[in-house]
């Protein structure tokens, strides 16, 4: 009779033993997915496994009937929220008041997945990116724990979509925040029977089914809890009779411990000899239905980091898990080190400290027994472009540009590894109806590449010579973050909301380019937009005014108050965009803080000589691209490198005042006021124009004045210092002027000493 229970003691120490041993990559393995309700058998690959186990999981809804009651939405949206649980695919909401809705399943649910179907109609799947998926269990504090986002393009494929929890959370309340007229048919919150929490929760119940025995044989069963670093914090066994015929269930309450979040359970099987009978172990999380662990998808290969600035590592984990960052310099082997411990569904943010420009280093995350790595960052100054085509313009799309890129110089300067792309320009151009936590990049993809002759090639033009300028003269590695796309108005690039007279109502590319790099630490931002604002949206200027503000000051409140920030006044165009041009000039004043902020003039430009592709004229993409990088670049050499008495722009009007049948403009310029050579704003048709008519090339032109009743009339022009003297025959009490106001002037050559171009204006929004 001892000797009996000795070996029975010994033997069950012996399970306990191994499954303290047992090698940690078992963590790898969880429970699969949800099939259609179905029970579903945990796969036994090894054919030496003597038993199989299952745990049964089950969407939420399958056991009750869906009613008002225990299914609350928007008022008199019930029948299209009943539609997500009917249970029929062809079945879709349509009711674009339905924004939200709270499913009561009555009780904790273990829940573990997500499971969506999206309808086949393809505009109605794109309008389901941004659905949000929220927790609760007391129906008023409520969890975000997933969102609906698309792949690199911003698009959504038809069918049924997962997404995959990394491990049980237990809740009753089941929320969806859907965007505006979004359409899903079918939703499941996919539970878990085979573990659950005890009521008091003070303990976990395991409720498993043992199938396709080998033979029959007395098994031991091994229930173990851990904690998120992988100890051992509390065990049982309990021996079960196992049979080829028939289906063992397997069940225990294993009530002597706490559980805490990050905590999780294995289950393994030994038969009589002391082997495993299973050919792995069941292994569960107890992360409160935390995502997966990830790092943010911005982190890749041949990365650049802004230099003296703080670094921060950012992403998912499962609550109570522990996130390692390691950055090591290649060159001295000298390791710099960040952990936080995860504890709640917002995920890690790790904070390095900063570094200085240049060396080579290399990133590991690290998760348990995940590690994702990173090899040859680097650190310098990384520079955000934005607006529109004329900024996404690449160097392949010009022909003077894509001459350069094919010259021996082009060539030579555009060979630079020392400068760093992340350039979005096809992919993702939908945005995103609400906000998503990756920017646009498939997993698979590399999202940074060094700058060569081929990897620039479908860059913008502007941030590749702007960049290359910036490393040549400075000697400082270059990011360039190009998240620009064409033909966006600017409501796209404001998150959703008030400013000014502007109400922001879309805020897609906003989600999807932005605030995704809003943990990044970046040195200033470049921006060219406005054109479709004139064609589609035809803002006044008062509008696009504060829209522009709202969003200089929204990008400043991000990155920094005082964040370099620098836009570009839309050049001339056979299209009328004076109203976007005397816009952007006003936000020069308009913006809270004016340190560090700075508008190019490019009336001047008129791209290729002739007219056709890359002249100003008909093509809305005009030649020229190196110079508005050069203008830009002034105001960085100022303001960012220290170079202070740098000329950056041209002659700004200041102020006005009316003397007799006379205006007098005042401006702000760089020693007395003067007129640009021909050669410079007009091409043949210009010049011929000026021949034509007999315009006097030595005389300010392009002026205009107006009485009360507001009709402007060409004007006579005088300079006179830091003044322009302007007047008409035909007005005799004039009220306000405008400066190469239309949409193509033929002759905008008012200039200072710098011999750059003075900006479009009119006097209108002074009073």
């Amino acid at each position: 009779m001892w000797k009996g229970r000795a070996v029975k003691i010994g033997f069950v120490f012996l399970c306990i033993v191994c499954l303290i041993c047992l090698p940690i990559s078992g963590l790898a393995f969880e429970i699969p997915g949800f099939g259609n309700g179905k029970e579903t058998a945990v796969p036994q690959d090894d054919k030496s496994a003597s038993l199989k186990m299952y745990s049964v999981q089950r969407s939420v809804t399958e056991k009750l009937q869906i009613t008002p009651q225990n299914l609350t939405c928007d008022k008199g949206a019930f029948e299209s929220a009943f539609l997500l649980y009917d249970k029929d695919e062809n079945s879709f909401n349509r009711n674009e008041n339905l924004t939200w809705m709270t499913f009561d399943a009555g009780e904790k649910q273990a829940l573990i997945k997500i499971r969506y179907l999206v309808y086949a109609n393809e505009a109605l799947a794109t309008s389901a990116l941004g659905t949000k998926f929220l927790v609760s269990n007391n129906n008023r504090d409520f969890t975000d724990i997933a969102t609906i986002e698309g792949n690199e393009n911003g698009e959504i494929t038809e069918g049924w979509h997962e997404i995959q929890l990394s491990g049980f959370g237990e809740y009753r309340y089941f929320k969806i925040e859907l965007p505006a007229g979004a359409n899903l048919a079918e939703v499941e919150w996919i539970s878990d029977e085979g573990v659950r929490l005890l009521e008091n929760e003070k303990g976990v119940h395991f409720q498993l089914t043992a199938f396709d025995a080998a033979r029959q044989m007395e098994g031991t069963v091994v229930f173990a809890a851990y904690n998120a670093e992988n100890v051992m914090k509390c065990a049982a066994v309990k021996t079960f009779s196992f049979s080829p015929q028939g289906n063992t269930e397997v069940a225990y309450d294993l009530t002597a411990y706490q559980p805490e979040a990050g905590d999780w359970y294995r289950v393994e099987v030994f038969d009589e000899n002391g082997d495993c009978a299973l050919a792995q172990p069941l292994n569960y999380r107890y992360t409160k239905a935390s995502p997966a662990f990830t790092v943010a998808n911005v982190f890749g290969d041949d990365m650049l980091l802004q230099a003296d600035a703080p670094v921060e590592v950012w992403g998912s984990a499962p609550i109570g898990s522990t996130v390692t960052v390691t950055l090591q310099n290649v060159t001295t082997g000298k390791k710099y080190t960040g952990e936080q411990k995860v504890n709640d569904v917002q995920g890690y943010c790790i904070d390095l400290g900063s570094f200085p420009a240049g060396g080579i280093y290399a990133m590991t995350v690290e998760n348990g027994a995940e590690e994702i790595e990173f090899k040859d960052i680097t650190f310098g100054d990384l520079w955000l472009f934005a607006g529109q085509s004329n900024m996404d313009y690449f160097m392949l799309t010009g022909e003077d540009t894509k001459a350069f890129l094919e010259s021996g110089e082009g060539k030579k300067r555009m060979d630079n590894g020392k400068i760093r792309l992340l350039n979005l320009w096809n992919k993702g151009i939908e945005g995103a109806p609400a906000a998503v936590d990756g920017l646009p990049i498939s997993s698979w993809e590399p999202a940074w590449q060094m700058m060569r002759t081929d990897t620039v090639s479908y860059c913008s033009a502007v941030s590749a010579f702007f960049s290359t300028a910036i490393q040549e003269r400075y000697n400082v590695p270059v990011g360039v973050l190009n998240v620009a796309v064409g033909d966006t108005e600017i409501n796209r690039w404001l998150p959703k909301g008030r400013y000014g007279i502007f109400e922001g109502t879309d805020g897609s590319l906003y989600h999807n380019r932005i605030a995704p790099l809003s943990k990044l630490k970046i040195k200033g931002i470049l921006y060219y937009q406005g054109e479709a604002d004139e064609y589609r949206t035809h803002l006044t200027t008062e509008a696009y005014r504060d829209a522009f503000v709202g969003l200089i000051n929204h990008y400043r409140s991000i990155w920094g108050k005082e964040l370099p920030f620098y836009w570009a006044q839309l050049t001339r165009y056979k299209a009328d965009e004076s109203s976007i041009r005397e816009a952007q000039r006003q936000a020069l004043e308009k913006v809270e803080i004016p340190r560090n902020t700075g508008m190019i003039s490019l009336i001047d430009q008129f791209g290729a000589f002739e007219s056709g592709k890359g002249n100003c004229r008909t093509d809305i993409h005009p030649d020229g691209k190196q110079t508005v990088a050069e203008r830009f670049l002034r105001f960085a050499m100022r303001d960012v490198y220290g170079e202070k008495d740098l000329v950056v722009q041209g002659p700004l009007y200041q102020s006005m005042t009316i003397e007799g049948n006379k205006i007098r403009l005042h401006f702000v310029c760089n020693g007395n006021l003067g007129v640009l050579p021909p050669e410079q704003y007009a091409d043949s048709e210009g010049m011929e124009y000026i021949k034509r008519e007999k315009k006097d090339i030595k005389k300010p032109q392009e002026f205009s004045v107006a009485g009360s009743d507001g009709v402007f009339y060409p004007a006579e022009a005088e300079l006179d210092g830091s003044d322009v003297l302007v007047w008409s025959d035909r007005v005799k009490k004039p009220v306000n002027a405008r400066y190469a106001w239309g949409a193509y002037p033929e002759m905008p050559n008012l200039t200072d000493e710098s011999g750059l171009p003075a900006a479009v204006f009119t006097t209108e929004f002074d009073r």
